[in-house]
């Protein structure tokens, strides 16, 4: 029978992922989507401490903000548009009416997410795009415009070598921090549709290439195939957001069923359906909730926490169990 689609075999990559030892994700919002799973089940997981970025450059400069503990920063970095402070390497989330508190925030979360880069088993680089915005004044590749004037920024798409380049530096002092660090990397696949399909396909196409030549460089540099997955699997819209250009939940999903089977080790996936079975639990959200069946329902499920907790002392299900004691009378 003739398969009217092109799959992609599922790679079993030679480590493990597990709750044992943290994970750090960075990069766009795919990055964010992964974290966001791992986080949901429970594994120790940090996504985007700094902000997401897309770029091979800025990637590299806020990993390196992460290994020197934030020692790199100083106030005259920031500068103030409308009213508040900002840094063209950190997301907007940063950004304060007062300097000294927001440069105090960065330095802090610099100091945090080292220490867990520091115990990471695994650091996963989702690169979105080899088009960057280059600041006039400064000469400085900007992770965000932070709605600074379009006029006060140069377009560039970097070449596969200023990617290397840059991402091979960086490796080189995460490797020299934590000797046991794998990186994987991944290329979102989400289209940056604003820069021009042409233009999307030149960038995309700069970063494939790019992750090629460090996957032969570095031994403990490895590739996951979103990207691939998105564009030559699942190449239908129906996988798609409304906007035709974010993945569906159906989509990321089918991504994280390839994701599982690369990175997670039996024991781990027979451990998922049941820290699914209490997020479920907790998300549940009835019709009366101080019925009988209800509260018997609730009373289960902390009885299940609780074992579960003992038998794997590694998993935390608070959150969980904050929900489901909310609701008791």
């Amino acid at each position: 029978m003739t398969d009217f689609r092109t799959s992609i075999a599922p790679e079993h990559f030679p480590f493990r992922i597990h709750h044992h030892s943290p994970t750090l994700c960075i990069g766009s919002c795919f990055a964010k989507h992964i974290g966001k799973r791992m986080e949901l089940y429970k594994f120790p997981c940090l996504s985007n401490p700094l902000g997401i970025v897309y770029n091979p450059i800025s990637i590299a400069q806020q990993l390196e903000t992460i290994v020197q503990k934030g020692s790199t920063l100083h106030s005259a970095q920031l500068f103030e548009h409308q009213g508040l402070w900002h840094h063209f390497l950190f997301h907007g989330s940063f950004s304060s009416a007062d300097k000294e508190a927001m440069l105090s925030t960065l330095i802090a979360q610099s100091v945090r997410s080292r220490s867990i880069l520091q115990a990471a088993g695994t650091l996963f680089i989702t690169l979105g795009t080899a088009r960057v915005y280059i600041h006039k004044q400064s000469r400085a590749v900007v992770a965000n415009c932070h709605k600074v004037p379009a006029d006060r920024f140069d377009r560039k798409l970097l070449s596969v070598e200023a990617s290397t380049n840059v991402l091979s530096g960086i490796f080189e002092k995460l490797k020299k921090l934590n000797p046991s660090l794998e990186i994987v990397l991944t290329v979102s696949p989400i289209r940056h549709l604003r820069d021009g399909l042409v233009e999307n396909q030149q960038s995309k196409s700069t970063l494939l290439v790019a992750c090629t030549q460090l996957c032969q460089a570095f031994d403990y540099v490895y590739y996951f195939p979103a990207w691939e997955i998105m564009m030559d699997d699942l190449r239908d819209y129906r996988f798609y957001e409304a906007d035709m250009i974010h993945p569906s939940l159906t989509a990321i999903n089918y991504i994280w069923d390839y994701f599982k089977a690369g990175f997670f080790g039996e024991d781990t996936l027979q451990l998922l359906p049941l820290i699914d079975k209490v997020v479920r639990a907790a998300q549940h959200r009835p019709f009366r909730s101080a019925s009988e069946t209800h509260q018997a329902f609730l009373q289960k499920q902390l009885e299940e926490i609780a074992k579960l907790e003992q038998q794997y002392p590694f998993l935390d299900f608070a959150k969980e169990r904050n929900v489901l004691k909310a609701q008791m009378v």
